[in-house]
């Protein structure tokens, strides 16, 4: 099944789907699109990158070997540059920050989809080495809502970090996204545990996404909000990692409706990258730029 929607159809979804009877019924292809009030489309938050960054390296994709760009493309246009880390060392993947204090962090509080209002906010840092992707996010939201813990294709309406990773290119398609496009999604289950999902490119989307099994992640609770560390293998992601390495991406943080009919909705989508409007091909161009530091 291959139904899209945009987000503020996914209230609605959430509803249905929960009066499925558990996992039984059919899975829906979540797509989050549509504009915020609180989100600018042009101009790049200066709370997403520290004061000091990296310039972007790129990989040029899109030219005929006459120098002509290609059809059937478009220049990228990206948004704000992540640094990630190069670690010496592996984080144990525990929820515990103080292996992260040195590396830089990244404020995601822009709303950039939902229609409801949030207080919600996170802080990431992010790290490599030859194996994997690292990542710690600080979540500032008391109150943890998260119904979909059969259907882990849905975790990323209620309250989830999510990362949208893919290849760099100076020009994207405007036919399908790239085939190494990946969206990772973790939550915090409301008993306890650990939510995961990842989602690969399916033409001019997302796939409807599976649960992660790979890699390692834990999400805790903590007294304002929740935490995530989690190891992402590059062979999930289909890359191979090396210094100076810029891939095209973008941090994101769901906040769900904690209570009332719509309780486990999506009230807002937050990102690091205000021009982020879509996961979709429309706004692949605009995603920002994570670069693998030395």
């Amino acid at each position: 099944m291959s139904r899209r929607m945009t987000a503020g159809a996914v209230a609605a979804l959430v509803a249905l789907a929960g009066c499925s009877g558990g996992s039984g019924g059919s899975r829906v292809r979540v797509t989050y699109s549509g504009s915020a009030s609180t989100a600018s489309a042009s101009t790049a938050s200066a709370s997403s990158t520290p004061e000091t960054t990296t310039s972007a390296s790129s990989t040029s994709a899109g030219a005929t070997e006459s120098g002509d760009e290609a059809p059937d493309t478009r220049e990228a246009i990206p948004g704000p540059e992540v640094e990630v880390a190069a670690l010496s060392k592996a984080p144990t993947i525990d929820g515990d920050q103080r292996e992260w204090e040195k590396v830089p962090a990244y404020s995601v509080q822009t709303q950039v989809g939902g229609k409801g209002s949030t207080k919600a906010t996170s802080s990431w840092r992010l790290g490599w080495d030859e194996n994997a992707l690292y990542l710690f996010a600080r979540a500032a939201d008391p109150a943890l809502t998260q119904t979909h813990v059969q259907r882990p294709w849905l975790i990323g309406t209620g309250d989830a970090i999510g990362l949208e990773i893919g290849t760099f290119r100076d020009r994207v398609s405007t036919t399908k996204l790239d085939a190494r496009d990946t969206r990772i999604l973790i939550a915090p289950n409301e008993v306890g545990g650990t939510l995961r999902a990842i989602a690969k490119a399916g033409g001019d989307d997302f796939d409807q996404g599976t649960t992660w099994t790979s890699g390692s992640a834990v999400a805790k609770r903590t007294a304002s909000g929740w935490v995530v560390e989690a190891a992402i293998p590059w062979s999930d992601l289909g890359q191979k990692p090396k210094a100076g390495l810029t891939l095209a991406g973008q941090l994101l943080q769901a906040d769900a409706v904690a209570s009332g009919a719509k309780r486990g909705s999506l009230a807002a989508l937050l990102s690091n990258n205000p021009q982020r409007r879509g996961s979709g091909l429309k706004w692949r161009f605009a995603w920002g730029q994570l670069t693998l530091q030395k």
